[in-house]
């Protein structure tokens, strides 16, 4: 028995070898898959036809290579593709990724029940591919990322060369695609496509293989006192499920000992293995946060030194498909940092509750009904506009009129801010809406500089992006 899978091929980048590329992958992708699943997964690619214009070329954040996904709508009925890859120009928050793997997009009440599958799409990015590789290895180093990502769809973790699941990016050359396969662990695991939801794509969420792993692996924790010091808080302990919060990560270097002289790698981001967040249910029961992407590789270090912490928020009411916290409650909270090989950190370990609905609340209920909108949620979530969520900006602007005092409504100043600053930032509009744009994204960041229960991170952030306004 073996499974048939069609391979969507979509190319957003404007490289003037991004067709051939593709057709490329096309034609060498499926046989890795072929032999390494002992002819268990037997995949049918071909270049899509997909044509989104130019709002789809050069640097596209997660959300919108979500959307390009959704639209060539892997495994839906009607759709011709099972699984999809994307050949972008460009990762935007980091142009040097070599590519990347989608989970299911965070959606607290979808609709749409195609979001809510997991594994069905990865993207890689030529741009960032080209800057680290010459013109000889380019397109071997395009393949490999290909198959690479695509062994991330079918639940596949990273492990040693010369397995097509090493991080090429952290190596100065490319594999020789004639040196690789997959690992015999791993094609264990391919062999059983066709029978395991834990393998096929749409199935179970990435890392959760069930009976087929080989036991509960938790990161190690260690906390010596010339280690680097990973610390998390939150400026609200107590909140809604729904309610948009902030964890605030701080990383710091010891003042003695060698690691001001070593490189830490800027992996302090859920979408990497190396850094996780532990969430422990009201029952004992510990998971991981769920990113709603995952990447392979960071060749960057981050800019850190004794006295110079490193300090960033993370939004933790949403993760892969749904809210974060399900269970009312309270919750224990902590987060590791692979550092070095061999060395993980852990932090600080805090306690968050999750409160129960009030439906006699006219508050409570006014909050439950924007905030489960799969489109107001998301604008929060991200901190982006489109179409759909500027239809529907009055319904946060009124709920953030309700109780101006209400740490909820401070979340909301600030997530609308930065939304509205990015919209001006990056010219999307114009004319009156540009100017009403303007005046509406000053306003909310100017009340969430005020607002003590943001925290110091998310206020200095707010001044920042004003001040950058003013200019």
């Amino acid at each position: 028995m073996s499974i048939q899978l069609r391979l969507g091929i979509a190319v957003l980048s404007q490289r003037p070898n991004a067709v051939n590329i593709a057709k490329r992958i096309a034609n060498e992708v499926a046989v890795p898959f072929l032999n390494g699943s002992n002819h268990d997964i037997v995949l049918r690619p071909f270049v899509s036809r997909l044509d989104l214009g130019s709002d789809y070329t050069g640097p596209l954040d997660t959300e919108s290579l979500q959307r390009v996904l959704y639209t060539l709508q892997p495994g839906a009925p009607e759709s011709q593709v099972d699984i999809g890859l994307l050949l972008a120009d460009s990762f935007q928050p980091r142009q040097d990724y070599f590519g990347l793997m989608f989970d299911t997009d965070y959606s607290p009440q979808s609709t749409n029940q195609y979001e809510w599958r997991a594994r069905e799409g990865a993207s890689i990015f030529l741009d960032g591919i080209a800057a680290r590789r010459n013109a000889a290895d380019f397109e071997d180093e395009c393949v490999y990322t290909a198959i690479h990502e695509l062994g991330h769809v079918f639940n596949l973790f990273h492990s040693p060369a010369p397995s097509y699941m090493e991080r090429s990016a952290t190596f100065p050359t490319t594999f020789p695609l004639k040196s690789c396969a997959f690992s015999t662990a791993e094609t264990q695991l391919l062999r059983q496509c066709s029978s395991s939801e834990y393998i096929r794509p749409g199935g179970s969420a990435f890392g959760v293989l069930g009976g087929l792993a080989k036991g509960n692996v938790y990161e190690s924790e260690a906390n010596a006192p010339d280690l680097p010091k990973l610390r998390i808080k939150m400026d609200r302990t107590a909140f809604w499920q729904f309610e948009p919060v902030e964890l605030d990560v701080e990383f710091s270097l010891p003042e003695k000992g060698g690691w001001k002289s070593r490189p830490i790698p800027d992996r302090l981001d859920t979408g990497f293995d190396d850094f996780n967040i532990w969430i422990e249910e009201p029952s004992g029961e510990k998971r991981r946060y769920r990113s709603i992407k995952h990447f392979c590789q960071s060749t960057a270090h981050l800019d850190v030194s004794p006295d110079k912490p490193f300090r960033r928020d993370i939004s933790i009411f949403g993760q892969s498909g749904s809210f974060a916290f399900q269970k009312i409650g309270v919750h224990r909270v902590y987060a590791t940092f692979k550092i070095a090989d061999r060395v993980t950190i852990s932090s600080n370990s805090i306690e968050l509750e999750i409160l129960p609905p009030r439906w006699e609340d006219s508050y409570f209920v006014a909050a439950h009904k924007v905030l489960h909108d799969v489109d107001l949620s998301r604008l929060l979530y991200y901190r982006t506009l489109d179409r759909s969520r500027k239809r529907k900006l009055r319904q946060l602007y009124d709920l953030a009129a309700i109780k101006k005092r209400h740490p909820l409504t401070g979340a909301i100043q600030y997530g609308l801010g930065r939304a509205l600053a990015h919209q001006v930032e990056h010219g999307k509009s114009k004319g009156s809406t540009l100017a009403n744009f303007t005046s509406q994204a000053q306003l909310y960041l100017s009340a969430a500089t005020k607002r003590k229960d943001l925290g110091l991170h998310r206020r200095e952030v707010a001044e920042r992006k004003l001040a950058s306004m003013k200019k």
